[in-house]
C-alpha cells in the first residue's frame, strides 16, 4: 500500500507541475509536456533526492528565463541560440536524459525510492542535473552581460552572443552558482561535504564541456536573408530554412546538452568507483 500511495503521489505531482510549466509556457505541448512528466516521474521512482534536485533545476531556470526576458542583450542572444524560452521533447530529453539514464539503472541496481546516499549511480544523477543546471543558469545570467563574449579556447577572440563556446565571467559566475545550488540541496540533506564538492566540481565542469563541445561540434547555419550566422534552421527571424555551414550537421545544441551532462554524470560515478 505504501508503494502504492508513493507511486500515486509521484504521477499526481509531475503532472501537476508539467501542467503548471506548460501553463507558463515553460513546456510545449504535447512533447514536452510528457517528455518532462517521464523524466521526473523516473527521477521521482529512483530516488527522491534525485527529483528533488531536478525540481530545483526546473524551477529555478524556468525563472530566469523569464527574468528580464526583453533585455535587449538577452533577446539577441535568442536570436543566434537554438535555445528557447519553452522547452519542447527533445530540449527536456536533453538536460534531463542522462539523469534518466542514471535513474533507470539506480531503480535497477538499488530498487524503488532508493534512499542510500552512498550510491555512486545517486551521485552521478545529480551530477548530471548540476551540469545541466549550470549550463542553463549560465547562459541565462550571461546574456544580461554587457561585455562581449569571447571563445572558451580563445578568449583573445570574440564571438557572437548566443553562440555556442562562448563565454564571459558572468557566465561563469551563473554557470558556478548552478552546480552549487545542486550541491547544496543535497548537502543540507546527507551532509556530506566530500560528495557536494564533487558535485559543485563536475557540475560547473560540465557547463564548461558544453560551451567546448559547443565550439568544436555544434552545427551553425548561415542565414543568406539576414547575412548572419545562426544555430536555427528555421531561422526564427526569418523564417528561412538553411542548410548547415559549420559544425557536425547532427549535432545540435540539444546533442551537446545530453553529452556534458552525461559525461560529468559518468566521470563523478567512475570516480567513486575508483576511491
Amino acid at each position: 500500500m505504501d508503494i502504492i500511495f508513493q507511486v500515486s503521489m509521484g504521477v499526481l505531482l509531475n503532472l501537476i507541475i508539467g501542467g503548471f510549466a506548460m501553463q507558463r509556457r515553460s513546456l510545449t505541448y504535447p512533447s514536452g509536456f510528457f517528455a518532462a512528466a517521464v523524466v521526473g516521474f523516473t527521477i521521482y521512482l529512483a530516488s527522491p533526492l534525485g527529483w528533488l534536485s531536478l525540481m530545483i533545476f526546473f524551477v529555478s531556470s524556468t525563472i530566469l528565463t523569464k527574468f528580464k526576458s526583453s533585455d535587449p542583450h538577452k533577446t539577441e542572444v535568442y536570436t543566434f541560440a537554438a535555445k528557447g524560452g519553452e522547452r519542447d521533447g527533445f530540449q527536456v530529453f536533453a538536460n534531463g536524459g542522462s539523469s534518466f539514464i542514471f535513474a533507470i539503472f539506480l531503480i535497477i541496481s538499488k530498487g524503488l525510492f532508493s534512499y542510500s546516499f552512498t550510491s555512486a549511480l545517486l551521485l552521478a544523477l545529480i551530477t548530471s542535473i548540476a551540469a545541466s543546471t549550470a549550463d542553463t543558469w549560465s547562459t541565462e545570467i550571461g546574456s544580461l552581460s554587457k561585455s562581449e563574449p569571447v571563445s572558451i579556447l580563445n578568449p583573445r577572440k570574440k564571438v557572437l552572443r548566443g553562440e555556442s563556446g562562448g563565454v564571459t565571467i558572468l557566465g561563469f559566475f551563473g554557470a558556478f552558482l548552478g552546480s552549487s545550488i545542486i550541491a547544496l540541496s543535497y548537502l543540507l540533506i546527507t551532509f556530506n561535504w566530500t560528495q557536494a564538492f564533487y558535485i559543485v566540481s563536475f557540475g560547473f565542469l560540465g557547463s564548461i564541456i558544453d560551451s567546448i563541445l559547443g565550439i568544436i561540434a555544434q552545427v551553425q547555419y548561415y542565414c543568406p536573408t539576414c547575412e548572419k550566422y545562426t544555430e536555427q534552421s528555421p531561422h526564427s527571424r526569418c523564417g528561412t530554412i538553411l542548410k548547415a555551414s559549420k559544425g557536425i550537421p547532427f549535432v545540435n545544441n540539444d546533442v551537446v546538452n545530453f553529452l556534458a551532462s552525461f559525461l560529468s554524470g559518468l566521470m563523478v560515478y567512475i570516480l567513486i568507483l575508483l576511491l
